[in-house]
């Protein structure tokens, strides 16, 4: 046996509560039956300078690693607040973030900020009497494909929505690492244009709900998506890197037919499998084990959803370990 990262000498050594992760230039291939697998080796990787400019997308694991880099010091985009809006009569993201919960979202965005000619699509009506909580006026329109975003009538929000997309293209052309979190593969479409929408929250403030149906989708067409986001970037920008994640929030409830967790379970287990796949194709592309790092121990808040602040500390200490220069 080789020596493994926990042997070496130069190993980066992070402890939180019962759990070990270690960083160094090997990974340990054998099951450890004293540390009960709460013992993680990580190869050293450092893809990522200090103060880099780091485009992070994805769910709202994501939103909680963007505050802790941030935090570190590195340029953390894309950004939503400070955005030139109106805001008695747009909305334009959520506290400085958009998230984006599953691949078709992702490759939505990706795609959309590096086409020559993004595609033009309508923004769709919200039902009288809908409401959003973080504004004191009635939205009359919503973007159907990015979340948290609303016009009081359809000028204010087709302007917000070139808003949002001239700053993506910005940070998706200006980034030096891309960090991608994968969240979850239950989806919603618009049947009547054919097209994905964000969540569910889309026909739960349309005026006709029933032109939305629910999708569970599979390998095949998360992995299409991921990949064509990873060949995109790879082709365009050969010398930036892709680091990809699975979060390790389980699902809020399902539309399956199944019980949550075994809905959660499969879904965590397909995209566990796409970025595994994913990044044994691309020599740009690596995956970080924030997943199993989470379950290697209780890093849960008591909602067993949310991972607490120093559980993505120390998540992010060792991402950092591992892939900063």
């Amino acid at each position: 046996m080789s020596a493994t990262a926990r042997e070496a000498p130069d190993a980066t050594h992070i402890g939180h509560g019962d759990l070990e992760l270690v960083i160094g230039d090997d990974t340990d291939p054998w099951w450890s039956p004293d540390a009960r697998a709460k013992r993680i080796t990580a190869r050293r990787s450092p893809v990522i300078h200090e103060g880099a400019s780091v485009f992070t997308i994805g769910s709202c694991f994501a939103a909680a690693i963007r505050k802790a880099l941030r935090q570190r010091g590195f340029d953390v985009t894309p950004r939503f607040d400070g955005l030139p809006i109106d805001n008695d009569r747009q909305v334009v993201g959520y506290f400085g973030r958009i998230n984006h919960y599953d691949t078709f979202s992702i490759r939505n965005t990706f795609l959309r900020a590096m086409a020559a000619e993004p595609e033009q699509y309508d923004p769709l009506p919200v039902k009288d009497g809908w409401t959003y909580k973080f504004r004191d006026w009635q939205p009359a329109f919503q973007d159907p494909r990015r979340q948290h975003m609303y016009g009081i009538d359809e000028a204010a929000m087709r302007s917000g929505m070139a808003i949002a997309d001239e700053a993506l293209r910005g940070a998706v052309a200006t980034a030096e690492v891309y960090v991608i979190t994968l969240g979850l593969t239950e989806t919603w479409w618009d049947d009547e244009t054919g097209t994905h929408v964000w969540s569910s929250t889309v026909p739960t403030a349309s005026p006709t709900p029933e032109r939305f149906s629910f999708r569970a989708t599979h390998f095949p067409e998360n992995h299409d998506n991921v990949r064509s986001v990873c060949a995109a970037l790879t082709e365009r920008y050969p010398d930036r890197q892709i680091i990809l994640t699975v979060s390790p929030v389980p699902l809020q409830r399902t539309y399956t037919d199944d019980d949550v967790v075994v809905a959660n379970t499969y879904s965590k287990s397909v995209l566990r499998a796409v970025a595994g796949a994913v990044a044994a194709e691309f020599d740009q592309v690596t995956y970080w084990p924030s997943y199993e790092i989470a379950l290697a121990t209780d890093l849960f808040q008591p909602d067993g959803r949310h991972i607490t602040p120093e559980g993505v500390g120390a998540i992010t200490d060792a991402f950092l370990a591992a892939h900063c220069s």
